[in-house]
């Protein structure tokens, strides 16, 4: 094969460089099925879902750990988990699910919470890839703490660590966001509170 040549198989067009033969399509293959298996090394009950995971990790430019941690902390991998401090409050409206999806965001999907805490870990997490392919989350998603404020509060997003998480909405939801979540007021605060229960670096 002449260098630079380009030829086509099954489908996958690949470039011969001298003798070298690289197939650009299928590249990645190797490094996602290592990635799926960390990740479910790390978090089993990810399993069902882990290679979707990790797809949706490269679509956000993100790496998968990210989004398996963010998921752990949120909900340590449990389609029912319910934020039972609102719940307790306002029954019905505690945010919900592996991202602890809120009323307005479960609308904003084009379900409920009701809904969502219905369904097992396969059918919801179509919904979290959904939302983070939401045009509201910025993209790429570069670091560990943009993937933690996509899911908590993607107003955040390029604000800084130190940010008053909040407060572009008024001291009123400050207060109201404070005490939703005890010792979260800035995302160095829910970063440094979510890597606790981390298990991928």
């Amino acid at each position: 094969m002449k260098p630079n040549a380009l030829l086509v198989v099954g489908g996958l067009a690949l470039l011969g460089i001298g003798t070298l033969v690289v197939a650009s399509a299928a590249m990645g293959t190797d490094d996602d099925d290592g990635d799926v298996k960390a990740v479910v090394r790390a978090y089993p009950s990810s399993a069902p879902v882990a290679s979707r995971l990790v797809k949706l990790a490269r679509t956000l430019g993100a790496r998968p750990a990210w989004i398996a941690n963010v998921i752990q902390f949120e909900s340590r991998w449990n389609p029912q988990a319910v934020n039972q401090r609102v719940e307790a409050q306002a029954p019905g409206t505690g945010a919900s699910g592996l991202v602890q999806f809120t009323t307005g965001t479960a609308a904003q999907l084009g379900t409920s919470l009701a809904k969502i805490r219905a369904m097992g870990m396969v059918e919801q997490f179509g919904l979290v890839e959904r939302y983070f392919l939401l045009d509201r989350i910025p993209k790429p998603l570069a670091t560990q703490a943009d993937v933690f404020m996509a899911v908590f509060y993607p107003r955040a997003i390029g604000r800084g660590p130190d940010w008053l998480l909040g407060s572009d909405r008024g001291l009123e939801y400050v207060a109201k966001l404070q005490a939703d979540n005890p010792g979260i007021k800035t995302p160095a605060d829910y970063t440094r509170k979510a890597l606790a229960s981390a298990r991928m670096g």
